[in-house]
């Protein structure tokens, strides 16, 4: 009945097969089509649409009913003995994304907007509990590349000359994250936490030969919770990274 019900299956068509042979597959889906339209072409060079789709079914802890008779019931009390005794389930699904879409523009600009979705359902029968945890995210993001320009301020008289590569990129994200708990027996629903991230992160790398490359990047991330049992916050991290490649 649990996975009937979280899968969204009539309990009489579920199988009662507690560990299935063959699983269910992860798909994913990549179409880059649309760059070929001719209207699409004049303003993209590359137009990627993307989704992916995974899921899984654990058992983590159970015991096998050594007691357990032919007829899997006591003659004294009429208790049903199964053949294992199962302590836990979980169940994991993600669309990771649900869909993405990448576009690289002409004029070396590029774009990509997407949205996830995911929920962790466990089960235990020792408390006859249910965790499920939703989590839904959207980003998008922009990012330049261009190569041999000249920065707009000058310096001893002179504006700077960057011959290399300089890529801008920024990324904005919002994530809520809901935990519900319930409880089988007495079907009470509680909200037990859940937040919303605001997430920001603009960067430029520039490299400054084939081995060193200088990153200034900044990220501000604000939390606000759902629940009164936690209080807002907001965490910002910025500076100057030099990195340099052994080969």
């Amino acid at each position: 009945s649990f996975v009937s019900a979280y899968t969204g299956k009539n309990a009489q068509d579920q199988k009662l097969d507690l560990f299935p042979k063959i699983p269910f597959p992860s798909i994913r889906i990549n179409y880059n089509g649309l760059s070929r339209m001719k209207a699409i072409k004049k303003y993209a060079s590359s137009v990627t649409l993307s989704s992916f789709y995974s899921s899984t079914y654990n058992i983590p802890q159970y015991m096998t009913i050594l007691s357990r008779n032919d007829t899997a019931v006591s003659s004294l009390d009429s208790n049903f003995f199964p053949q294992y005794e199962i302590r836990s389930v979980t169940i994991q699904e993600s669309f990771n994304p649900l869909i993405r879409i990448d576009i690289t523009f002409l004029n070396n600009i590029t774009t990509n907007v997407e949205y996830k979705s995911s929920r962790n359902i466990s089960l235990s029968l020792f408390n006859f509990m249910m965790v499920e945890t939703r989590n839904t995210e959207f980003v998008i993001g922009f990012g330049y590349r261009a190569k041999e320009i000249y920065l707009p301020f000058k310096v001893r008289g002179r504006k700077p000359y960057l011959k290399n590569d300089l890529n801008v990129r920024f990324d904005f994200s919002i994530r809520d994250v809901v935990t519900i708990t319930r409880n089988v027996q007495t079907l009470q629903t509680i909200p037990t936490q859940g937040q919303r991230i605001l997430s920001i992160k603009p960067q430029i790398d520039y490299m400054l030969n084939e081995k060193l490359n200088l990153r200034f990047y900044y990220d501000r991330r604000v939390t606000k919770p759902a629940t009164s049992n936690a209080f807002p916050t907001a965490i910002t991290q910025g500076g100057i990274s030099l990195r340099y490649t052994l080969q």
